[in-house]
């Protein structure tokens, strides 16, 4: 089975600490996963090798994360 990816945006830290909880909690099920802030994937990173995506960004001022609209926005087609 291929991984699962938990991509993370956030300013604060909380959505970090959500995603990793995640993480943990689907390792514990038996999943394999990768946790990741967007702000740190090289350019060429590519969603091909995961079966499954979960995407988690905070909110500010009604707005997500832009790093996370960029990513959303740039991998839409992989």
């Amino acid at each position: 089975m291929n991984p699962i990816a938990i991509f993370y945006a956030t300013r604060e830290g909380q959505t970090q600490r959500i995603a990793e909880h995640v993480g943990t909690m689907l390792h514990a099920h038996g999943f394999t996963v990768e946790v990741h802030d967007v702000r740190a994937l090289p350019p060429s990173f590519s969603l091909m090798r995961y079966g499954a995506a979960i995407v988690a960004a905070s909110v500010h001022g009604g707005h997500h994360e832009p790093e996370m609209v960029d990513f959303a926005k740039q991998r839409h087609l992989d």
